[in-house]
């Protein structure tokens, strides 16, 4: 099958295969006299984006290109001059963005933000942009978590509530600073302490009776509230939203739990918070998932995004009417094979995908999924590294040029 790529008639195919660092030495030795595949710029639609590529398209593959942590500093560079100022932000703070550059990037607002959000942003920067006139830019400084306690104090401050709204956020802002913010007079910096694990056990039980229904349902969501507070807010006298926050905090006892599920009709809203607690029983889950994921699919999309459920709850799950919780099912790390089988037949193409991409897919359901009508499914079955020799060279004989180069780069010699 190698000797098949190698002389495949795509240059981006023979290109990739030059990238595949398993490839024979005897084979690298050929390909390096393949001028046409040296040549070849894998990154060129970047600029000139394909008939494949037009529009929203394009906009989706350089976003991808930003984010993929794979992306050679080449690739990232010509993304910085890209005209959409998110796409250059994203390429700017990606880490393999060199920290020497990054001053220079900070003179152009357009890249500002990426500046602010790389990982290794020097304090001066932060600094110096937590005093810019541009008030988001601001806000950017005060998310960071590299940010220093002294610049926080001052952006508390900030005459803008959503600097404050930042600052409300970070873990590293003092105590006294999130005490000061719980009495703010916006509700949107109140709901953002609110939800700050941080804050004092003194300020979110005052907060646990604020006015405001969306700052009652952070706090309730806050692992850091005292208990006496948060079975305060299960009670039935509240909006069911902000039940189902309390009932989903992980500080919840466990017997608490069980007790609301037992009490709990399927007409009832309650269930979907216990059915989103990671801390919440396996077995309980499951009671759930029998009881209530078929009438309420709000049940079902909690479980299927809980990271404590169990392969034998995502089972009774994968036949959900809503392509939203089957898509989180096939993404599952608990999911089993069997059920990803299944969902390998999905109508809606995302499902799909996540199957594709998932490391417990079997190799039977790789096989099947290398026809797939859908390009980008067999463009992640190419590179899974459970997929078998027979799909291997099926996907090898693909109309696709770009499927066919992905499996050039990820193909492993037979032992």
């Amino acid at each position: 099958m190698l000797e098949q790529l190698l002389e495949d008639d795509a240059p981006a195919v023979r290109h990739a295969l030059a990238l595949n660092p398993h490839l024979p030495e005897a084979l690298r030795k050929r390909l390096a006299g393949d001028e046409e595949a040296a040549e070849f710029d894998p990154y060129a639609c970047i600029e000139e984006p394909s008939e494949e590529l037009e529009g929203y398209m394009h906009t989706m593959y350089k976003t991808a290109l930003a984010e993929a942590p794979e992306t050679p500093l080449t690739a990232l560079l010509r993304l910085t001059k890209d005209e959409d100022g998110y796409i250059a932000g994203l390429a700017v703070r990606h880490p393999h963005m060199p920290d020497h550059l990054l001053a220079d990037f900070a003179r152009d607002p357009k890249l500002a933000i990426g500046v602010v959000e790389h990982p290794r942003c020097p304090v001066a920067l932060l600094e110096k942009f937590s005093r810019h006139s541009d008030a988001l830019l601001r806000g950017y400084v005060a998310k960071q978590p590299a940010t220093p306690v002294p610049v926080l104090e001052q952006l508390a401050t900030n005459y803008e509530s959503w600097v404050r709204d930042d600052v409300a956020k970070n873990l590293r802002t003092p105590a006294a600073v999130l005490m000061r913010l719980a009495r703010d007079p916006e509700e949107n910096v109140r709901k953002a302490v609110g939800a700050n694990p941080a804050l004092p056990a003194e300020a979110l039980s005052l907060l646990a009776a604020d006015p405001e229904e969306e700052v009652r349902i952070a706090v309730a969501g806050n692992p850091s509230t005292p208990l006496v507070a948060l079975i305060a807010l299960t009670r039935k006298s509240n909006p069911r939203r902000i039940r189902s926050a309390a009932m989903a905090n992980p500080s919840i006892p466990q017997t608490w739990l069980a007790q609301w599920v037992r009490e709990a009709g399927s007409e009832d809203e309650a269930p979907v918070g216990v059915a989103a607690n990671p801390a919440a029983p396996p077995e309980l889950l499951l009671t759930l998932a029998v009881r209530h994921a078929e009438d309420y699919s709000g049940i079902a999309y909690a479980l299927a995004e809980n990271p404590a459920s169990t392969a034998a709850v995502l089972s009774i799950l994968v036949t959900d009417q809503n392509e939203v919780t089957r898509t989180c099912i096939a993404k599952h790390p608990n999911v089993t094979g069997e059920s990803l089988a299944h969902l390998a037949a999905d109508a809606e193409e995302e499902v799909r995908q996540a199957v594709a991409a998932h490391p417990h897919t079997l190799p039977d359901t790789l096989k099947v999924l290398a026809s797939d009508d859908d390009a980008r499914t067999r463009w992640l079955v190419a590179a899974h590294p459970g997929t078998p020799v027979e799909a291997q060279m099926i996907l090898a004989e693909d109309d696709n040029e770009v499927v066919r180069a992905n499996l050039a780069q990820h193909l492993r010699p037979a032992p």
